[in-house]
């Protein structure tokens, strides 16, 4: 008996290391298990000391024989070319395809309509790795908040404040120089709405201190429009920025944070920045107003973009009357902070406000259309 208690402690750790390894490849393969529980089961089988092939003496010499067979299964052969290849191809790599916003834009929508594509492989959450200091614990770290992936897979991450963030585009460009680019653009009047009532319940108390001021979204925007308007005259004087295109760039800290409901819509003075690190063939603009209103379409363009294969179809998706989105058909919708002020029976924005957004993001708008040479339908 004493033989069976040392051999089960010798053998089960043998098992349970065979299938932790196999898991980390990405598969359990069964045949280790089985001939390691085989092993096993024939040591308590023939554990006697008169008749046991595994005796105190011939255990110490088969010892040796039975862990190199062990050690020579297929998924340690390297002339095993399909187990080779399988340990090859399953690993988790960077990401090859970033989100990098906008915030409010649908971003959330997109990445979890993409996940239906096979070849789709998104990390979980927003990572924020080149806008935090998680970006100091370097590469490797980076790479283990990544899925595991296969050779011709679309590793994606999105992180909706990249867009805004002044040294994202530098930092992703030294470490991923060919990584796809897709950012997500709406009506910056309907973004600044939404973004209102999303920092109205924001968990960063610091955002909560500078919307809580403003009884309402008029009141915010009046305020944010008409300290903007004095800042553009002499950013300089005003903040001690040298232009207004580097105070919108660096709008986000708690001095202009308030600020940022309308200079996050200031979409040229951040696109224009990416584009001095990555060409137009790595950047991807999906319209975030036709993504809620025709997904298929614009998911179908983005497959062509990372070139994987033909999987988007409106067989996937069915529209939901009472969020006023379309929805996966096999899932559940967004939660119910999300769209909130873009469904049907939610907050409204008055004409008079809509009117003075319009009128100021005008000639903003008419700079990013001239930048893009693509023209969007907006408020």
């Amino acid at each position: 008996m004493r033989y069976r208690l040392g051999i089960c402690v010798a053998i089960l750790p043998i098992i349970i290391c065979g299938v932790i390894y196999h898991k980390k490849k990405g598969s359990v393969l069964p045949e280790v298990v089985r001939q390691a529980t085989q092993q096993l089961t024939n040591m308590i089988k023939y554990g006697s000391v008169e008749n046991s092939v595994f005796s105190d003496r011939k255990l110490l010499n088969n010892w040796p024989k039975w862990t190199e067979k062990m050690m020579m299964q297929p998924w340690m052969d390297s002339k095993n070319k399909n187990s080779s290849d399988e340990i090859k191809r399953e690993k988790k790599r960077l990401p090859t395809v970033i989100g990098i916003g906008v915030r409010k834009c649908g971003t959330t929508a997109f990445h979890n309509f993409m996940r239906v594509h096979p070849q789709f492989k998104p990390a979980e959450g927003e990572v924020h790795f080149f806008d935090s200091d998680f970006y100091n614990e370097g590469k490797e770290a980076y790479r283990n908040r990544m899925p595991v992936s296969n050779p011709g897979d679309a590793v994606f991450e999105k992180s909706p404040r990249y867009f805004f963030a002044p040294p994202v585009p530098s930092r992703i460009h030294d470490m991923l120089p060919k990584a796809k680019i897709i950012i997500i653009l709406c009506d910056p009047v309907l973004r600044a709405f939404s973004d209102y009532f999303f920092l109205q319940t924001a968990e960063r108390p610091y955002r909560r201190k500078w919307v809580s001021k403003f009884k309402s979204f008029d009141s915010h925007i009046n305020s944010a429009i008409n300290d903007i308007l004095k800042i553009q005259e002499n950013p300089l004087k005003t903040l001690g920025y040298g232009t207004f295109e580097s105070f919108v760039r660096n709008s986000w800290n708690e001095r202009t944070f308030q600020l940022t409901i309308l200079t996050h819509g200031m979409y040229y003075y951040h696109l224009k920045t990416w584009f001095n690190f990555f060409p137009p063939s790595q950047i991807h603009i999906v319209d975030g107003e036709n993504l809620i209103k025709n997904p298929v379409y614009e998911l179908k363009k983005v497959e062509q973009f990372l070139g994987i294969s033909d999987v988007i179809n409106d067989k996937l998706f069915r529209y939901d009357s009472t969020k006023g989105f379309y929805c996966l058909t096999d899932g559940e919708c967004l939660g119910k902070q999300k769209g909130v002020s873009r469904q049907p029976g939610g907050p409204k924005m008055s004409d008079e406000d809509k009117h003075k957004l319009s009128l100021f993001f005008k000639p903003f708008n008419q700079r990013l259309f001239e930048l893009l040479d693509r023209k969007f339908d907006w408020t």
